[in-house]
């Protein structure tokens, strides 16, 4: 409890929920203007400030006079539908991070999980564990002796490594360079490292694991080829790593992750007949990251499963705001995630942490992509309990209801909603930083990747449109087709709604379409991308209202009703001065009632002079070019005419 509170001042409110056998739950609240009515102090809602959550608990198998407090970390919700969060037994937490209390908790949760846990087992037995082309390498008895290990043929060697997953931040890192690679060969300067690079070795070493793999240090950061080729090879390296150490909680390398944790406080007694007992007191810990202690309210917000991140405060999980590190977490089999309150062993199986809230929790929302990724959907977790259901209905991951192809594709429209939302330094990073999971969806059930987007679902893919608040950033660059989710730099959504039963107006020509990559990575940066169709289009009327905010639409003549739409790029739009664009009819429900509400269409416009440039001859000559900047989801084609006055046209969109 803050030692500024007076627990004497009128503007204080404790509420406390307490269940036998759980841990007792204190919150201490700041209320502007309280009002006493009998015994009951109730402030309306919104007029308080949180000061802080506190629980009070006892160790499994002690007792305790009163028992209203337990040793089960529960998390209650009254008034929210009576919501009940199980959670486990309490544990204390590490205060001391050099302490072999932490490795030995470490150590355990790996030997259950690599011992009993079968989904990990075959997870693990579907890959090659051999180790990177360049791993560092630690001395068992030094831990400031320390050198880059180069494999020199193929043949790399099939022992166990762990892989760092960090925010770099604004900390400046030693880097792997063409002048440096010799020198590292050699050894590599202990001192100059971060410390959160520091910590990493160090935990190597505790856990005997002789081999670490950090990317700053183990890619060549000034060879443009050498990044590309070991940039596509994430997945590989992180779903073979036999840990991966995630520092979760922080921002940048300068605090590090093996970081004090604030200790429990404790209160010792004796029953009457003289037998001991201890409670322990300390800050209640939120586990909304890991779908774990939300209100009710916040379930039914889960329009994308993977997203349970967004339910928390950015700077308690900085790690899972990065791009790059989005599938360094979707891909690994284990993950120790270090932050500032605790450490939380994330596996396919299920979660543990050391305050004992998740004990092989398996409702995390990411789960069930995780494991779709690693291992199909065999192993899709069902729940019993009703706090998932929306997850599961959401997801649309029911083998019952979809084909094999529609859930693959679903779900990498799920990941790519989760993703695009998370932040990135290099805006040309978009792709490559999404290419390890590419690479793990692609293959029949896909065909070719375009540009974020999979051949085999093309049309699907297009109905995309942004969902948050657009940055005033400009972006001169080219780095994707307008086409692209990866154009707008934001999170994007295709809405909550299956399109397995929409029909479609546009043919594609896939023989005529094409996304060249720029570099070696098929999956990485794009030299330019065109998509070639037949469709029916009409030029209509438009203007923004102000920047940023929703375009409208119009169709001329005084007998038609004006429509609005969200630009793909609303500071664009306002600059380039826009009066008229097309419309190209895309889809309809299958199960339509009125074509004024259940139609869409893309808002296009003519090409940028600059983009059509980049584009091979032949698209360069065509009569019908265009580039997308907006998704209409409700085209009246009856209320426009649209059959009357649309014209049929062959097109490539860039």
């Amino acid at each position: 409890m803050p030692p500024e509170s007076n627990l004497n001042d009128p503007a204080l409110r404790l509420g406390i929920t307490f269940c036998k056998g759980s841990a007792m739950k204190l919150e201490l609240d700041r209320v502007d203007e309280p009002e006493w009515i009998a015994d009951f102090w109730t402030p309306s809602m919104g007029d308080f400030d949180r000061i802080g959550e506190y629980e009070l608990y006892i160790m499994p198998g002690s007792h305790c006079p009163w028992p209203t407090i337990g040793s089960f970390i529960d998390k209650d919700w009254p008034g929210e539908d009576a919501l009940h969060w199980k959670g486990g037994r309490a544990g204390h937490i590490t205060h001391d991070p050099s302490s072999l209390t932490l490795l030995d908790t470490i150590q355990s949760w790996i030997e259950t999980c690599r011992d009993t846990h079968s989904i990990c087992f075959e997870a693990e037995s579907s890959v090659q564990s051999r180790l990177p082309k360049r791993v560092i390498s630690i001395d068992p008895s030094d831990v400031r002796n320390i050198c880059l290990l180069e494999a020199v043929d193929s043949k790399s060697r099939d022992e166990p490594y762990i892989a760092l997953s960090h925010c770099w931040g604004k900390t400046h890192n030693i880097l792997l360079t063409k002048k440096s690679i010799n020198q590292f060969k050699l050894r590599i300067p202990y001192d100059q490292l971060s410390n959160t690079f520091k910590d990493a070795v160090k935990l190597a070493q505790g856990l005997g694991v002789r081999y670490l793999w950090i990317d700053s240090l183990c890619i060549v950061q000034d060879d443009r080829e050498d990044w590309e080729i070991e940039a596509a090879k994430m997945a590989s390296i992180y779903e073979g790593a036999y840990l991966v150490a995630a520092a979760t909680g922080f921002p940048d390398g300068n605090a590090g992750f093996l970081t004090a944790k604030k200790p429990f406080i404790s209160q010792a007694g004796f029953f009457p007949d003289g037998k001991p007992f201890e409670i322990y007191g300390r800050d209640s810990l939120d586990h909304a990251a890991f779908s774990w202690g939300m209100k009710s309210a916040h379930f039914e917000d889960f329009i994308n499963p993977t997203s349970a991140a967004r339910l928390v405060n950015p700077s308690n999980y900085p790690l899972f705001y990065r791009a790059w590190c989005f599938q360094e977490r979707a891909l690994a089999t284990r993950i120790l995630h270090f932050t500032k309150d605790e450490i939380i062993f994330d596996c396919l199986t299920g979660i543990n942490c050391e305050c004992g809230a998740l004990s092989n929790h398996q409702g995390d929302a990411f789960l069930p992509p995780r494991r779709i990724l690693r291992l199909g959907h065999k192993h899709i977790p069902v729940a019993h309990d009703r706090r998932f259901n929306i997850l599961q209905h959401n997801s649309r991951w029911s083998l019952q209801t979809s084909s094999q192809s529609i859930l693959h594709n679903e779900l990498w429209r799920d990941i790519v909603v989760s993703y695009s939302a998370k932040q990135i330094t290099q805006k040309t990073d978009g792709l490559p930083a999404l290419a390890g999971l590419a690479i793990k969806l692609s293959g029949e059930l896909t065909g070719r990747y375009l540009a974020g987007l999979w051949e085999k679902d093309l049309l699907n893919g297009l109905r995309w449109y942004p969902v948050e608040k657009e940055s005033d950033e400009q972006i001169d660059h080219y780095t994707v087709p307008s086409w692209s989710w990866v154009s707008v730099h934001r999170g994007v959504s295709w809405g909550n709604e299956s399109f397995e039963n929409d029909r479609y107006f546009p043919e594609v020509d896939l023989t005529r379409t094409e996304c060249l990559p720029s570099g070696r990575n098929p999956f990485g940066e794009i030299k330019y991308g065109y998509i070639f169709m037949s469709g029916h289009v009409m030029t209509l009327k438009c203007f923004l209202s102000s920047p940023g905010e929703k375009a409208w639409l119009r169709k001329d003549g005084p007998d038609f009703e004006a429509h609005s739409f969200q630009p793909d790029n609303g500071y664009q739009f306002e600059r380039l001065g826009l009066t008229e664009v097309i419309c190209l009819r895309l889809s309809t429900k299958a199960n339509t009632v009125n074509a004024y509400d259940d139609d869409c269409a893309l808002v296009l416009r003519k090409p940028d002079p600059h983009i059509l440039s980049r584009q091979p001859d032949h698209v360069q000559r065509s009569e019908y070019v265009f580039q997308r900047v907006g998704y209409l989801n409700v085209y009246p084609s009856k209320g426009w005419q649209h059959s009357r006055d649309s014209k049929a046209v062959d097109l490539y969109l860039i």
